[in-house]
């Protein structure tokens, strides 16, 4: 990854965070972290992770929130960060910790059976 990318990634989350906390006042995102920023290449759209609660219907709930906040969020981002193109955004769940919890749980299996025979 460009260290350009890398550091406008690194820019828009901090900045996501800020707003998040502390402009959107909607119940539905008010204990939401965002995990990580994937910026396309050309700097016109991003991906914003949020982390996951492990419920589906309460991740729908919150990405509905933030899909239908996305415009005030923008607006919000362009005043806090100074680039050419504002990348529009796009909202997902960040599974990560539940993939990595099953893949420990899968490795826990392994070690039990290996130690058993």
């Amino acid at each position: 990854m460009k260290y350009r990318i890398k550091r406008v990634n690194s820019l828009i989350l901090r900045e996501m965070t800020n707003i998040l906390r502390n402009k959107v006042h909607d119940p539905r995102v008010s204990f939401v972290t965002v995990t990580g920023v994937a910026t396309s290449a050309d700097l016109r759209s991003a991906k914003i992770f949020i982390a996951s609660t492990g419920d589906e219907q309460k991740d729908s709930v919150i990405i509905s929130a933030l899909d239908h906040a996305r415009f005030f969020i923008q607006r919000k981002l362009s005043e806090a960060v100074f680039l050419k193109y504002l990348p529009e955004l796009k909202f997902f769940i960040d599974t990560t910790d539940i993939k990595a919890e099953r893949i420990e749980q899968i490795i826990e299996t392994l070690h039990r059976e290996d130690t058993c025979e």
